[in-house]
Formats: C-alpha cells, structure tokens, sequence
C-alpha cells in the first residue's frame, strides 16, 4: 500500500500502469485472503462436528456402561439374595431316599424323572411328606367309635 502512495505521488503514465497492476495484485491477495479465512473457518467447523461426534459415541457408551453395571449391580444382588434364601423345606423332617423310594407310591415317587435331578427328588419326597400328613390329618379327623362316645355324652 506503501508503495501505491508512493507512485501516485510520482505521478506520469508509466506510475498509472503500476498502480494499476499493483491494485489488481493487492486485490488478488486480499481475495486469496478471504479464501484462507474461509478454508479456516470450514476446517475448524469440521473439527468440531468430529469432536462432537466422537464425543457423542463416547457418550453413548459411557452410558451403555452404566447400564451394564447397573444391571450387573442388580444381578449380583438376585444371586446374592438367592444363595442367601432358606426355605422352610429344610426345617422338614423327611424321610430318606431309600426310604421314599421303597415306600411311596409310583405315581409320587417317579423314580424315572427324580432318580437322576436332586431337585425334583427334593419335590417329590415333599409331595409325599404332605401325601402322607394329609393321610394322618384324616385319621385323625374320623372320631374313633370310643371318642363318638365321649362327644355323645358331652353333648
């Protein structure tokens, strides 16, 4: 721009020319300028669309972390809860195995499912347990002919 000032000062036609060629060049840098800015601009604005989206997925699974931890958390808390369960179950006095096997009736026994799953063993022998109380309850129930005796006095 100096140098502009400076021609014009000269004056002449030859110092016209220059300026001439110097203002188209000075217009040739400053649109290259304007170019630069504009390729900065849109290089920044790309760099923030990736780091938002980077840091959108890192969002995503930090958040679907603690959805598995959460879910973790909660599992652990069932099997603890599960493995710390007493069922009344044990408190019963049940008759063995071989015993069960040798007294209960097929179709409480089913020797052929609960031979080999303990679980259904533990059912089954609970099943006959209840079979037999049921059994005793009744007989206990029907007054004996002694005890009709005694209730017909009373009454």
């Amino acid at each position: 721009m100096a140098e502009i000032l400076d021609l014009k000062g000269r004056g002449g036609k030859d110092a016209a020319v220059e300026i001439e060629d110097r203002r188209i060049l000075s217009c040739v840098h400053f649109m290259t300028l304007k170019k630069l800015n504009r390729l900065a601009h849109v290089r920044v604005k790309k760099g923030r669309d990736q780091t938002h989206e980077a840091k959108q997925k890192v969002d995503a699974c930090h958040l679907q972390l603690q959805n598995l931890l959460y879910e973790l958390m909660h599992l652990q808390k069932e099997i603890t809860t599960c493995l710390e369960f007493k069922s009344k179950h044990e408190e019963i006095d049940l008759v063995s195995v071989k015993e069960f096997y040798q007294e209960a009736p097929p179709d409480i026994s089913k020797a052929e499912i609960t031979m080999g799953d303990p679980h259904q063993q533990t059912l089954a022998r609970l099943d006959g347990s209840w079979s037999s109380g049921k059994c005793w309850w009744r007989s206990t129930e029907s007054p004996s002919p002694t005890r009709r005796r005694s209730l017909r006095r009373l009454k």
